[in-house]
């Protein structure tokens, strides 16, 4: 009576086992090709990275080639210019110490050569490095990297992307702005600044001029050192929403 539950049980318990070891077995061999996907990812990840900093540092080498070509013709041409206006100087001032009957001889003719000698400006020559890979492979490779890693909501972000400026009427005695409005630090000395209802007085914050009443996306670059803090306010003036 007693035997054929316990063997029952037995069964079971077998059964478990094996269905146990068969989950961890295809754990191992689910594991084992994810890993093998991660590691194929990241070397085709790397192999971009490379080839783009290859691609970037020859367009960078071949546009600096081409400007210091530009200077240097540049800088030949005027070597010459600065040559003959040395000559000319060096005839006028040889001229100058002659006898009045020798220097009226020809010296209309050098005069003449004074006067007709122009040289042009050379051509203004721009350092800006105007590269147009350069210019879309970090958004190429920003968007590649956040979908590898799956970080597409990120991207999406940046199309309520706004600026803001901030509002020195609320700024706290402390806090330095910037001309723009689009930068603050905090200074050394509590700055001695016209009453303002809206002022911060005693923390260190400011806000931004702009409101909204949608989803909007803030990009924020730290300096060193020091800490602080982003968020969003209710306006005072307006009742919370029902």
């Amino acid at each position: 009576m007693h035997l054929d539950p316990l063997r029952k049980e037995l069964e079971d318990l077998l059964k478990l086992k094996s269905s146990e070891e068969r989950k961890a077995e295809e754990l191992r061999s689910q594991t084992e090709i994810e890993r093998q996907r991660v590691e194929s990812d990241f070397e085709k990840l790397q192999r971009l990275l490379i080839e783009g900093k290859r691609i970037l540092l020859s367009s960078l080498e071949e546009e600096e080639k081409k400007i210091l070509q530009r200077i240097g013709e540049n800088v030949t041409r005027l070597e010459e210019q600065s040559s003959s206006i040395k000559l000319l100087i060096s005839e006028l001032e040889e001229k100058s110490q002659q006898p009045a009957a020798e220097l009226l001889k020809d010296v209309t003719v050098t005069l003449s050569r004074c006067q007709n000698t122009k040289f042009p400006k050379p051509e203004a020559v721009s350092t800006d490095l105007r590269l147009d890979f350069p210019l879309r492979y970090p958004q190429q490779l920003k968007k590649v990297i956040t979908s590898f890693l799956g970080l597409e909501w990120w991207m999406g972000c940046g199309r309520y992307a706004v600026p803001v400026t901030l509002d020195p009427e609320t700024a706290n005695p402390w806090l330095l702005l910037s001309e723009d409005g689009k930068s603050v630090r905090r200074g050394e000395t509590e700055q001695s600044l016209p009453h303002s209802p809206r002022r911060f007085d005693s923390y260190p914050c400011v806000l931004g001029r702009e409101d909204f009443t949608s989803r909007q996306y803030w990009e924020v670059e730290m300096g060193e050192g020091g800490d602080c803090a982003l968020g969003v306010c209710r306006d005072s003036n307006h009742a919370p929403p029902e």
